[in-house]
């Protein structure tokens, strides 16, 4: 009796031990599964930038799937600050990107704001609003984007972000909204440089009267003439009939 017991005892005990295996299997289309099963092991990591690049690609992710609101928990548990800001950037770029109504936007963007404001890393925090404000002028959300970069200390780095900004809203053809985040520079040698990129995206993209409205405010003589000329060849590589 006792030997036919004991392999039903060593069988049960390697079930028991196998349970956590078990509990860790996912369908491979169940991406919450998965991500639930990445966040497990990501502990286990012993190398910080390795787990700090784990819990930002997650993030990037899931946010593709349209949990970018399920991860931003994640960005709290990034120890590097720049990898921090690295993460708030992929959540809101990437949610942005999926058209959602402007009252989930406004959800997703205040939650960023907050762990945002956790970084003590001042350029890292600055870098951190810059990829807030770029997420929020990508989704349309231009008033909350210059309000986001109102708050930034540095005024280079607060130049910068209305320029790549107004970038952004020249690639939603958005020109009016563009000219508005230039006007917002300070330094004059930024607004030039803003407007000459903001020129060559809209000429890049046909809108060649509003191209040629923003090179013309180019102040720099240089830049001007330059901003002009991609115009033509603007013109000269589009298909034909597309003018």
């Amino acid at each position: 009796m006792t030997g036919s017991l004991k392999p039903v005892l060593v069988f049960t005990a390697m079930l028991m031990a196998a349970a956590p295996a078990r509990a860790e299997i996912c369908a491979a289309t169940d991406a919450g599964c998965l991500r639930d099963m990445i966040v497990r092991i990501a502990p286990a990591i012993d190398n910080n930038a390795w787990r700090d690049q784990t819990y930002r690609d997650t993030a990037r992710i899931m946010a593709t799937h349209g949990q970018g609101m399920d991860v931003i928990e994640l960005v709290a548990r990034i120890e590097n600050p720049d990898t921090k800001a690295m993460a708030i950037r992929a959540i809101g770029m990437e949610s942005a990107k999926l058209g959602w109504d402007q009252d989930r936007y406004s959800a997703l963007f205040t939650a960023l704001m907050a762990q945002a404001q956790e970084i003590d890393h001042p350029p890292s925090h600055a870098i951190a609003l810059t990829y807030i404000a770029m997420a929020q002028a990508f989704a349309a959300d231009d008033q909350g984007a210059m309000q986001t970069i109102a708050l930034m200390e540095n005024d280079a780095l607060r130049d910068k972000a209305y320029a790549e900004t107004a970038e952004i809203q020249a690639e939603r053809h958005d020109w009016p909204a563009a000219r508005e985040s230039v006007r917002q520079i300070g330094n004059p040698a930024f607004i030039n440089r803003a407007l000459r990129s903001v020129a060559d995206i809209l000429a890049r993209n046909g809108a060649y009267e509003n191209a040629l409205e923003a090179a013309i405010s180019i102040e720099n003589p240089y830049q001007k003439a330059q901003s002009v000329l991609h115009i033509l060849a603007a013109q000269a590589r589009a298909p034909e009939g597309n003018e």
